[in-house]
C-alpha cells in the first residue's frame, strides 16, 4: 500500500519556464518538456500530439525554450524502486 496515494491521475501545474527538448531513437525523433516544479527538475515525455503538430506546421518545432507557462501532467503507474510514479505531459497550453 502506497504511503501517500493518490487522489487523481491529471495535474495541471503552472511553471516559471518550459523548454522543449528532443532525442533521436531509431531514426525516430522523441520529445521531451523540462521545466522545473517545487524545486524539482522535470524532463518529461511529451504524449501532446496536437501540441507537436501544431508547432511543426508553424515551422517552431525545436529544442529550445518555449513561452507556454501550463503543463498537463498525467500521473501513470508506481514504480516501487523510486517510491514515485510514472509521469508524461499529456498536454501544453499557453
Amino acid at each position: 500500500m502506497l504511503a501517500h496515494p493518490l487522489t487523481r491521475s491529471l495535474w495541471l501545474i503552472e511553471v516559471p519556464t518550459l523548454k522543449l527538448a528532443s532525442k533521436e531513437d531509431a531514426g525516430r525523433t522523441k520529445w521531451y518538456v523540462e521545466f522545473r516544479h517545487e524545486s524539482i527538475d522535470y524532463r518529461l515525455s511529451m504524449t501532446d500530439d496536437y501540441f507537436l503538430q501544431r508547432l511543426r506546421g508553424q515551422g517552431k518545432l525545436h529544442d529550445g525554450p518555449r513561452p507556454e507557462k501550463y503543463v498537463c501532467i498525467s500521473i501513470g503507474v508506481y514504480f516501487e524502486p523510486r517510491d514515485a510514479h510514472y509521469k508524461l505531459a499529456a498536454a501544453v497550453l499557453p
